[in-house]
């Protein structure tokens, strides 16, 4: 999950003038910074079109750090080296080359009974069953990572929240997966940080 601040910025941003409002947009993907620093309480983002200046007081630092750094997508769902995981329903290829590269203890298309980690693709409402068919074949100490699309033809997060309840998991974290797709990690009660690094 992101961080969030309220901060004064000193960027060029898209405005938008409504009938009734003003929208302010701006987006700045990493791989558009070329350097990044932080100065007291100051994160300056540096870019080919201009500088970009961030008061955000004391998290400055905080953020030039994860901006220089980033979590990959391995670290963000807690696979340590050489875990025992499973997927089922999963097919996006970049997220299985780099779960390959983290561990070869991988199961697909069932539920390995020492696993510490689960994936569970979701990508239609009439998937949500599935999640108690798998919380029955969970290990007790394992997390379970719901992939499902965003958006509002996705399948929405608290249909997910549901069929976790009713299956007896809890709603621990979730995580950018992908441009389409969201990461919801469900755990047993009282074993909220299983499955994290």
């Amino acid at each position: 999950m992101g961080a969030e601040a309220t901060c004064r910025v000193s960027a060029e941003l898209k405005v938008l003038l409504e009938t009734d409002q003003i929208i302010v947009r701006g987006r700045i993907p990493f791989s558009a910074i070329t350097r990044v620093n932080a100065d007291r309480g100051r994160l300056v983002l540096h870019t080919a079109d201009g500088d970009i200046a961030l008061e955000l007081g004391a998290a400055a630092e905080k953020w030039a750090e994860k901006i220089r750094s980033p979590k990959s997508l391995i670290d963000k769902l807690g696979v340590a080296s050489d875990a025992i995981v499973s997927v089922l329903g999963v097919s996006d290829t970049e997220f299985l080359g780099a779960l390959a590269t983290r561990t070869q203890a991988i199961t697909r298309g069932r539920v390995n009974a020492e696993s510490v980690v689960v994936f569970l693709g979701v990508e239609r409402d009439r998937d949500l069953s599935k999640i108690a068919m798998v919380t029955a074949q969970l290990p007790p100490k394992a997390a379970l990572w719901v992939i499902h699309p965003k958006g509002k033809d996705g399948v929405k997060d608290t249909a997910v929240f549901e069929a976790a309840r009713e299956a007896g998991l809890t709603y621990t974290k979730v995580a950018r997966f992908s441009a389409t797709h969201t990461a919801e990690r469900l755990n047993r009660p009282g074993r909220a940080r299983s499955g994290a690094r």
